[in-house]
């Protein structure tokens, strides 16, 4: 018994009465082994779907996801607080591989794919495009070129999605034309497909005779070209801003102020003592000093009204930076910048940009909209315009504005500037009279003629800038569907014919616009005309008629897909 009891004991004997026990009542080894593994699998997935919803995360919010420390990575200090909430992730984390830079950077480039190829089947399935371009240089100094295609859905909703930020090696015309060649290549995207394409003006983009918008129309003459709104808006300022003396001086005295207060720490600190002790209420909301950026649409108007607010605060802090003293630029350029603000000009030429350059930022911030229709520019085009001929009579207001401005604040009267002595031209040596310059009656008539001058210069500009062959397209498309909507027989004309032929069937579009007035007084019984476009697409909308009126959505469709800014381009690059 001694010895049965001692075999009993051995580990031969008891792994032999394991094994019974498991074949005759437990599950087989293999099976544990595989649940098991099937478990440590489920843990690992959950714990890598949490990390690409961290990567999302970040990568959505454009939060950095690594440090020097890699420990103490954003991505790794976020992962690491969800370690309560997922089982195992702690162990996960542990396991430095699955975390590492290239593993991230592989789940970037998988996310960048899905993304990429599920826009780009919804894309395709749009049949016609419209392209926008735009390049820039980054941070590191990198030429850096931005694609974003313009396409509609059936429901008539217009998408701008960036395809992506394109290294150009070269920014010729003929090596962008190459990059944007090998991107719709890869993409299997056909140039043949575009209705549409809109650049900021440059040169190599938008060159009269080799840049990249003339080379894709000669292989899509269907493609049409336009200069970006916002741009030709831009120009037209910048133009005013450079030839009307009174606005290049006012811009040039706010650009050095901004450069000079902004640029010191300890210069904006004296800046903001004296708005402080300036202001009677001490919890006011006080407006700080904008910068200001010739290349940005929208911001001279801030700073402009920063400046003009702020008015005696920047004399007070001039005055006391120059006396300050010191060898610093700052100090250095005070006193004669406190000189020019001292100057009426100086406030009078404030009120003018404002009463000027207001109404036109304004029409800038209208047009960065992508669903902005022909007839929208060209009411604002029109209003803008009699907008600044009726300011024209109201200079006598501004100056009376601004003499009482420079009189609170102890500022100079309005002076003449001085007279400068003319040369001789051939034909006074001839006649032999004296030289002669233009005597103004007073500063009054003095300005009032730059002020008119700039209102004409701008409204002059602004009519030869918005003139365009697209937008006469987009007002043909327009005029058709609209007088079509009141009753009317369609007539294409032959610009439009050659446009549209390919793209759907003339005759059966025209059969289309006449059932259109049935199909608008069945939708809204209110409406007795028809005035803009928009009415019969939310109507075709609603009442889900693209099936039954193909030809017209096609129209509509093609008509939203032109592109009148490229404003899509310019935000993707500022991004970076």
């Amino acid at each position: 018994s001694s010895g049965i009891n001692a075999e009993s004991q051995s580990e031969v004997h008891r792994e032999s009465c394991d094994k019974l026990r498991l074949l005759k009542y437990g599950t087989p080894i293999t099976q544990i082994f595989s649940k098991a593994n099937q478990e440590m699998y489920d843990r690992r997935r959950r714990c890598l779907l949490e990390q690409i919803d961290a990567v999302i995360h970040h990568a959505r919010a454009n939060i950095p996801m690594r440090n020097k420390d890699e420990a103490e990575g954003n991505l790794q200090q976020y992962l690491l607080r969800q370690c309560p909430k997922v089982t195992g992730l702690k162990e996960y984390l542990l396991d430095r591989n699955y975390t590492s830079p290239q593993i991230t950077n592989d789940i970037l480039q998988l996310l960048y794919r899905s993304t990429l190829d599920m826009l780009l089947t919804r894309i395709k399935s749009a049949k016609h495009h419209g392209l926008i371009i735009d390049e820039t240089r980054d941070i590191s100094g990198v030429e850096q070129l931005s694609i974003v295609l313009r396409w509609v859905e059936d429901d008539y909703t217009i998408h701008e999605d960036l395809l992506g930020l394109h290294q150009a090696d070269k920014t010729d015309a003929e090596s962008l034309l190459a990059i944007l060649e090998s991107v719709f290549l890869s993409h299997s995207l056909d140039f043949q497909s575009l209705r549409g394409q809109t650049y900021d003006g440059a040169a190599v983009l938008q060159g009269a005779h080799s840049g990249v918008g003339v080379r894709i129309l000669a292989k899509n003459p269907k493609a049409m070209l336009t200069h970006c709104l916002n741009h030709n808006t831009n120009l037209v300022l910048q133009e005013a801003a450079t030839l009307i003396p009174l606005i290049c001086k006012t811009f040039g005295l706010i650009q050095s102020i901004c450069n000079i207060v902004r640029a010191s720490p300890k210069r904006l600190a004296i800046f903001k003592e004296v708005q402080v002790q300036s202001s009677d209420d001490t919890h006011a909301n006080l407006q700080s000093l904008k910068p200001l950026c010739p290349t940005r649409w929208t911001c001279r108007t801030s700073s402009l009204q920063s400046v003009q607010s702020n008015y005696g605060t920047l004399l007070e802090t001039l005055d006391h930076i120059g006396s300050l003293g010191g060898s610093s630029e700052g100090a250095k350029a005070a006193p004669g910048l406190l000189s020019c603000m001292e100057n009426f000009e100086s406030v009078l030429g404030i009120d003018v940009c404002l009463a000027i350059f207001c109404p036109i930022e304004e029409m800038a911030r209208q047009l960065q909209a992508k669903g902005i229709n022909a007839r929208v520019v060209l009411s604002l085009r029109g209003g803008i315009i009699n907008h600044l001929h009726n300011t024209r009579s109201n200079f006598q207001q501004l100056y009376d504005a601004a003499e009482e401005t420079a009189k609170s604040l102890g500022l100079g009267s309005p002076s003449l500037p001085r007279r400068r002595h003319v040369q001789k031209k051939m034909g006074d040596y001839l006649r032999g009279a004296p030289a002669t310059d233009h005597t103004w009656e007073s500063p009054l008539h003095y300005f009032r003629q730059q002020f008119l001058e700039a209102i004409d210069l701008i409204c002059s500009k602004i009519k030869e800038r918005f003139s365009s062959v697209t937008l006469s397209y987009l007002c043909s498309i327009e005029d058709l569907v609209i007088n079509c909507a009141n009753g009317e027989d369609p007539e294409f004309g032959d610009n439009l014919t050659k446009q549209l032929d390919g793209d759907l069937d003339l005759k059966r579009l025209g059969i289309q616009l006449a059932m259109l007035p049935a199909f608008i007084k069945d939708w809204d019984r209110k409406i007795t005309f028809v005035s803009s476009i928009d009415t019969v697409i939310e109507c075709m909308r609603e009442m889900k008629l693209a099936r039954l009126l193909p030809d017209l959505h096609i129209l509509l469709k093609l008509y939203l897909t032109v592109p009148l800014s490229n404003a899509a381009a310019e935000r993707r690059l500022s991004s970076l």
